[in-house]
């Protein structure tokens, strides 16, 4: 992959140059892209490349195409997880790191209303007892 000698890319269009590039050459030689070997492709470390797309800083890029390069990732590994391409273990691990999925379970809280003294009103009685 020529990676203009690993300088780092300057704007978007050269960044969506390089990741195009990076995905065409992933797809002829049979290689899984990952977002260390993107970032590598675009001439820069992972801690920059998460700043892009998290616009922390302005930078040479914008948050959308590095978005969009990890959607295609995500598609890539999602389907090679569904085909048995890929150990779960590594896709569960790329997807919460790389793809910002996570687990998560919801719990729905009802006050039990069902008869039961406020405390309010059992606070103001007890003040009311004799010393």
């Amino acid at each position: 992959l020529n990676i203009s000698k690993g300088e780092i890319v300057k704007n978007d269009a050269e960044a969506e140059e390089r990741i195009s590039a990076f995905f065409m050459y992933c797809a002829e030689n049979g290689i899984k892209p990952t977002v260390e070997a993107m970032c590598l492709a675009l001439g820069t470390t992972r801690r920059t490349v998460w700043e892009w797309e998290n616009e922390v800083v302005q930078g040479a890029v914008s948050g959308h195409v590095i978005k969009k390069a990890k959607e295609i990732m995500a598609a890539f590994d999602a389907q090679a997880a569904l085909e048995k391409k890929i150990n779960p273990v590594l896709y569960f691990f790329r997807a919460k790191n790389y793809y910002g999925m996570r687990d998560q379970q919801e719990y729905v809280l009802t006050p039990n209303t069902g008869g039961e003294t406020p405390s309010h009103t059992l606070i103001a009685e007890a003040e009311d007892l004799p010393d």
